[in-house]
């Protein structure tokens, strides 16, 4: 860097490291150094770490406005419409972010990771059969460790449909996933109560 003060690729390199110890002040002044020097095809790199640096930080708002920005330019690439649509949701603007999580799977229909929250999207709007179209499909193109928070999706729909016992089927299919198992444990003790008000409310 002392060398060539200039070498963007090795900013944008350095400014990951930064990230990566924790030290998200230097990261972020190299990364505002690094893009206005950077070609095109660099700076669009260098403008997708730092929108990806500010979702690891929570910091969903500054996303979004970055990914904005790489979608308005570049509305094809499914990447930047998923890192859009994931910053939507985490800012609670689900209508939002549910047409860029559409396109992403559409641009791409392999993109395992859309599936699953283009599936919430319609699960809090009470789109049931949407969100559960949209698991199936995941489901076909997803390898098995990454099916988990899908499963979890149906059994929100299912719930949402008042199908309870279905709902635990479906929870159940995750309920040891070391991401989603502890949530889905949660759920499958939530559908049992309900069945149990449920059958309460019949007698």
């Amino acid at each position: 860097m002392k060398a060539k003060p200039s070498d963007v690729e090795t900013m944008g390199s350095i400014a990951k490291i930064y990230h990566n110890m924790g030290d998200d002040a230097k990261a972020l002044e190299t990364y505002e150094q690094a893009i206005p020097m950077a070609s095109d095809e660099v700076a669009l790199t260098l403008k997708s770490q730092l929108g990806k640096m500010y979702i690891d930080k929570g910091e969903f708002q500054k996303a979004a406005e970055v990914f904005g920005d790489l979608v308005a330019a570049f509305p094809d690439r499914a990447a930047y419409r998923y890192n859009l649509g994931v910053s939507l949701m985490q800012l609670k603007k689900y209508d939002d972010a549910m047409p860029h999580l559409v396109e992403a799977v559409k641009i791409s229909p392999d993109f395992c990771l859309a599936y699953q929250p283009l599936a919430t999207c319609y699960e809090v709007n009470k789109r049931y059969g949407e969100a559960m179209g949209v698991v199936q499909k995941g489901l076909e193109v997803c390898d098995a460790g990454k099916k988990a928070g899908l499963y979890y999706e149906w059994g929100r729909s299912l719930e949402g449909l008042g199908r309870y016992g279905e709902a635990i089927d479906k929870f159940q299919m995750a309920a040891s996933d070391p991401t989603w198992g502890a949530a889905a444990q949660k759920q499958i003790k939530r559908q049992e109560d309900l069945i149990k008000r449920a059958k309460a409310m019949d007698n």
